[in-house]
């Protein structure tokens, strides 16, 4: 897994950015812009693209690449991103990693897997190390969701 550089800090409120759609339910990417614009002016120095709040889950792979794709060109590096790649499966959780690593993504992210949970530590540590090793430069964070035990 790659090491984090020790230049990468995330510190004060890191909010998970909500997705905005429009009234038919695409996407309404123009509305990313006033929102950063928004973020900047109340100091925030972070987010995270594509959680939960942000509807990641209910989204297509094409869908969150769009938008974490607009959130780095809209913040200008003004704004540390991080990156939600969690899915259900790891082929697209990797898929993303390496798209986010790829557009310039500060960090990537994910859950546990869900649904067929790890066992012990060492199965999740199997999981977030697939999904890490194609970005191999970005810090990963791991979203715990309950504690593990040795296999």
């Amino acid at each position: 897994m790659a090491k984090i550089p020790e230049d990468f800090w995330l510190e004060g409120l890191v909010p998970a950015v909500f997705t905005p759609f429009d009234r038919s339910g695409e996407l309404d990417l123009f509305k990313i812009e006033p929102y950063c614009a928004y973020l900047l002016k109340n100091n925030i120095k972070a987010i995270y693209v594509n959680g939960t709040t942000g509807e990641g889950k209910s989204l297509t792979k094409d869908e969150r690449k769009k938008i974490l794709e607009k959130w780095i060109q809209v913040s200008e590096g003004r704004l540390k991103i991080v990156a939600h790649v969690g899915v259900l499966n790891v082929r697209e959780s990797k898929e993303l990693a390496k798209h986010a690593e790829e557009s310039g993504a500060d960090a990537i992210a994910s859950l546990p897997p869900l649904f067929f949970k790890p066992q012990c530590i060492d199965t999740l540590i199997e999981h977030c190390k697939a999904i890490a090793d194609v970005a191999p430069h970005l810090p990963f964070l791991l979203l715990p969701f309950a504690n593990h035990d040795r296999c």
